[in-house]
C-alpha cells in the first residue's frame, strides 16, 4: 500500500501548481502568510517566504496581478510575462509540498511537476482568453478573470487543507 503522506504531498503540489498557473502569486502569498503566522512549517529552503518582506511583496504582487488581469489588453501583456513566471512559481509551491523528500529529489520533482502543471494551466488559460478576446472583443475577459480568481482561491485553500494533513502526519 502506498504511503499516504507521499500521495498527499503530490496532490498538494498539483493543487498549488494549478493555482500558480491561474494566478502566479496567490499560492506563494498564501504560503508566505501561513508561514509568517506559524500556521504551517515551511521547509528550511523556503523559510524566507515567512519573512514579513516576502509576505508584503507577494501580497502586493497578488493585488497587482488580480487588478491588471481585469483590463483587456493588459491581461494579454501579463500573460506574455507569465509564460516564465507561472512555471517558476509552480515549481516553488510544489517544492513546499515535497518538504520530506531529499532536497535534490524535491527540487527536481518540483521543477518537473510543479513547473509543468503551472505552465500547462497558464497556456490553457491564455488560449481561452485569446478566444474570448476574439469573440467578445475582450468584454468577457473580466468575467473569466473572476472565475480564474475563484478557482485559484479554491485550489490554494484545498492545498492548505492538505498541508495541514501533511503536518499532522509528519513527525
Amino acid at each position: 500500500m502506498p504511503d499516504l503522506s507521499i500521495l498527499l504531498a503530490l496532490t498538494l503540489g498539483l493543487l498549488l501548481s494549478l493555482s500558480a498557473g491561474l494566478r502566479a502569486f496567490f499560492a506563494p502569498a498564501a504560503l508566505a502568510v501561513a508561514g509568517w503566522q506559524g500556521w504551517v512549517e515551511l521547509p528550511a529552503a523556503l523559510a524566507w517566504l515567512a519573512h514579513p518582506v516576502s509576505v508584503l511583496t507577494f501580497t502586493a504582487a497578488v493585488l497587482f496581478e488580480v487588478a491588471s488581469d481585469k483590463i483587456p489588453l493588459v491581461d494579454h501583456a501579463m500573460d506574455a510575462l507569465h509564460v516564465v513566471v507561472k512555471p517558476a512559481t509552480g515549481a516553488l509551491v510544489a517544492l513546499a509540498a515535497l518538504q520530506g523528500a531529499p532536497p535534490v529529489v524535491a527540487a527536481a520533482a518540483a521543477i518537473v511537476t510543479g513547473g509543468a502543471v503551472a505552465g500547462g494551466a497558464h497556456v490553457a488559460k491564455a488560449t481561452v482568453r485569446a478566444g474570448s478576446t476574439a469573440t467578445s472583443a475582450g468584454a468577457a475577459n473580466p468575467v473569466l478573470s473572476l472565475l480564474e480568481d475563484g478557482a485559484a482561491v479554491a485550489l490554494t485553500v484545498g492545498g492548505a487543507a492538505l498541508l495541514g494533513a501533511l503536518g499532522g502526519q509528519s513527525g
